[in-house]
């Protein structure tokens, strides 16, 4: 059974605001004037539900225009500072793997996120990644690891300005 739809624009104001300690429901109570309300509102049984639009407006009536977030965008991973990059790649299943089979050099090194960490700070010589963005032999360590990735899995990423 569908329902036709009413269009009507009312003045609202809130007056009482009301929530469970859950968090799983919230009542807000608004005051409107009944001349601004179409009949079938006022009509309608109480439970009936309803689909309602909001909008800002001013003290002078006029709908205030609210500026909507534009996303970022993302920085090239190259221009990220050496620490970041290697967060990322420690996340990158294909880093992992790559550090996996770099285990047999010395250590074996997990398949995962913590092996990964494990192996940038062995292969940069730093006890944390941060030190590879004040550390120029550790930093000069990450940019030859990062380039032996790339190029043992065909990834390309701009040269460092």
């Amino acid at each position: 059974m569908t329902t036709p739809s009413v269009h009507c624009e009312a003045r609202l104001k809130g007056i009482a605001k009301r929530h469970d300690r859950g968090g799983d429901w919230a009542q807000i109570t608004l005051q409107v004037m009944p001349q601004d309300l179409p009949d079938e509102l006022w009509q309608a049984p109480l439970g009936t539900i309803f689909m309602v639009a909001f909008a800002r407006v001013g003290n002078d009536g006029v709908a205030v225009k609210q500026e909507v977030a534009k996303p970022k965008a993302k920085a090239a991973f190259h221009t990220l500072a050496r620490s970041q990059q290697a967060g990322i790649l420690c996340n990158d299943v294909t880093f992992q793997k790559w550090v996996g089979g770099k285990g047999g050099q010395s250590f074996f090194y997990p398949e995962n996120p913590d092996g990964a960490r494990q192996f940038v700070l062995a292969a940069c010589m730093v006890n944390s990644r941060r030190e590879l963005d004040v550390s120029g032999e550790a930093g000069l360590l990450w940019d030859v690891l990062l380039a032996q990735f790339e190029t043992a899995t065909g990834r390309t990423t701009e040269a460092r300005g």
